[in-house]
């Protein structure tokens, strides 16, 4: 847009004050988060708006996702911690919500006023009591299912589909496993210009399409969020082969056609 001015670097304050502000996908990624929502609050008009939008590390407990803990995100927020922090900046929640089937939570924030009326967030899971071996376990056991089911792949050539977070993740915390790592597939613009790597090296980004050649026996949905558009579309291209994604649960029937490579069931080669 010719009337947006992008302005490389943290935020300031400034003597301008802002009617919103919108912080999405970015709080997990700056060091000093507190600091710059200070200032940012500072910024909002008496009437100013803030909306963020964040991974939910309750998903992340939930549903022990291990490719979810990655490298581009310094911090992870609870929705039991935002609200400490959002008090403590006086904001009061005026609405909050889950995105993408609770991987991500929002909030619409505004500064505190006398007698204001705010959202009480009850049943917030709260993890300071919770023995961190219990999740600790958890994350375990689920890596030690995605090694077995690697195993039994082991005869078999396996490629990954989403050059992103989740699969750098992967790749890291499997690389003794992916000897049989075919390819690394991605549709879309961005993805095509990144590559992956591990111990074993350096792997480039192929487009698939509907005139390329499957040579793998099975390919792992590391673009989990969107893994039935994609298994769809891979049918559509002709693969044949088994699908796996890298969701912990598969908590929905419409996911049939769909494992998890982190189930305790070790699947036999195909």
């Amino acid at each position: 847009e010719d009337n947006i001015s992008l302005i490389p670097g943290m935020f300031e304050q400034t003597r301008k004050q802002y009617d919103l502000v919108v912080m999405k996908q970015v709080l997990e990624h700056i060091p000093n988060f507190f600091d710059v929502l200070s200032e940012i609050v500072k910024s909002l008009t008496k009437d100013g708006l803030l909306y963020i939008e964040v991974p939910n590390l309750d998903y992340i407990f939930k549903g022990r996702s291990i490719v979810d803990l990655h490298y581009p995100h310094i911090h992870y927020f609870s929705r039991s911690f935002l609200r400490i922090v959002f008090d403590q900046l006086t904001l009061n929640i005026l609405k909050w919500d889950y995105l993408k089937n609770s991987h991500d939570i929002c909030f619409l924030l505004a500064k505190k006023k006398l007698y204001s009326a705010y959202v009480i967030m009850k049943d917030t899971p709260n993890y300071d009591n919770c023995e961190s071996s219990i999740i600790a376990n958890n994350f375990r056991t689920t890596h030690d299912n995605g090694i077995q089911n690697l195993e039994s792949l082991a005869e078999c050539a396996f490629s990954l589909y989403g050059a992103n977070a989740y699969s750098q993740a992967f790749l890291s915390q499997f690389s003794d496993y992916t000897d049989n790592l075919f390819a690394i597939y991605d549709d879309s613009p961005i993805g095509l210009d990144k590559s992956a790597y591990n111990s074993l090296g350096k792997f480039d980004v192929i487009a698939p399409n509907k005139s390329i050649e499957f040579n793998e026996e099975a390919i792992i949905i590391t673009a989990y969020l969107h893994d039935l558009h994609i298994s769809r579309q891979l049918r559509q291209h002709g693969f044949a082969g088994k699908i796996y994604t890298v969701r912990s649960f598969l908590d929905s029937p419409v996911l049939c056609d769909l494992v998890s490579i982190f189930s305790p069931k070790v699947h036999t080669p195909i």
